[in-house]
């Protein structure tokens, strides 16, 4: 569905390019993409590495939303046609272009089943998908395609080498454009040290799933004061919300994917309770869904912020501290 929208997008020209100054060398550019794939890779008993020691420091603008789903698409796919026990790869480098410029390159290599030559010349076509034994079924066929129009927009060019049973290389060059360092420092301005002393003594509905999660989320919060009720779906994190009295809870940490009732509709029944403390609330989204555009979604559902995953000390306190105090 999300695939079909956004090459609807692209047809009508409402796909929009959204620059912003960004550095390709922080930790936590890719990240979200990574960490998803490293795990589905686990999953798979494929091996994954990143490969980085060619990037050079730069400060850039870019459509971050754009480039995440771009890798995403790629590294989808190297994963589902590898079989398990293979090998996928991710390099990032930059290369000095013959007119001067610096281009940025990301390549996705894996030795999976690769494509005959004649599929190649029409694979960026929509619902292109080759027909293989034990792989039927893979997708809609329009993530290329969403990737090439993607490139284009952002004024850059995909290539593939693959060979039949031996595997594929995605290539994309970009030419980004380099800004002043003190342009991504003001864009940084906001990630300022919070004050987290005040955290000890709140009560918090943690809604979560993942007995390792929750294990992990309460050692964090009790070590900073903070006392937890757990629940481990949206339907009992409802009812533990509405069975006990009014500001008993300071906040709600809210996974998504949940089973019984997930996290969107759980925020949706507790802000309709109509008690007064049920339409202010802080409810923080904690959840491995880090686009932007996931973001977004957690807002319009009624959700006042959102937590990446792994989640990160310092940015759960940071964020509880923002609504605690």
């Amino acid at each position: 569905m999300n695939d079909t929208l956004t090459m609807s997008k692209l047809k009508s020209n409402k796909l929009a390019v959204k620059l912003e100054p960004v550095s390709l060398d922080e930790d936590n550019f890719f990240k979200p993409v990574l960490s998803a794939i490293q795990s589905m890779a686990k999953e798979k008993q494929i091996t994954f590495k990143v490969d980085s020691s060619k990037v050079l420091q730069r400060n850039t603008l870019a459509d971050k939303l754009m480039l995440q789903k771009i890798l995403l698409n790629l590294l989808t796919n190297a994963i589902k046609y590898t079989p398990s026990g293979g090998h996928v790869t991710v390099c990032f480098s930059n290369e000095k272009a013959a007119d001067g410029g610096i281009d940025s390159l990301v390549a996705v290599q894996d030795d999976g089943i690769g494509m005959s030559t004649d599929f190649q010349k029409m694979i960026f076509e929509p619902f292109s998908q080759e027909k293989r034994t034990g792989y039927e079924n893979q997708g809609t066929g329009l993530g290329l395609s969403i990737v090439k129009q993607m490139v284009e927009l952002l004024g850059g060019t995909i290539t593939v080498k693959s060979v039949k049973n031996q595997g594929s290389t995605f290539t994309v060059r970009l030419r980004l454009q380099t800004i002043d360092k003190d342009l991504l420092a003001t864009a940084h301005a906001e990630d300022v040290k919070v004050d987290i002393t005040g955290l000890s003594g709140h009560k918090v509905l943690l809604c979560e799933d993942n007995a390792m999660n929750r294990e992990i989320a309460n050692i964090l919060l009790k070590a900073k004061g903070i006392e937890v009720s757990n629940a481990e779906n949206g339907r009992l994190g409802v009812d533990i919300y509405a069975s006990h009295p009014e500001g008993t809870f300071s906040a709600i940490l809210m996974d998504l994917r949940m089973p019984v009732l997930d996290g969107f509709a759980a925020t949706k029944e507790i802000r309709g309770l109509g008690r007064a403390d049920s339409k202010t609330i802080p409810i923080i989204a904690m959840t491995a869904d880090a686009f932007e555009d996931d973001v977004q979604k957690c807002l319009d559902a009624g959700m006042n912020d959102h937590i990446a995953k792994p989640v990160e000390p310092k940015v759960l306190f940071a964020t509880l501290a923002k609504y605690l105090q």
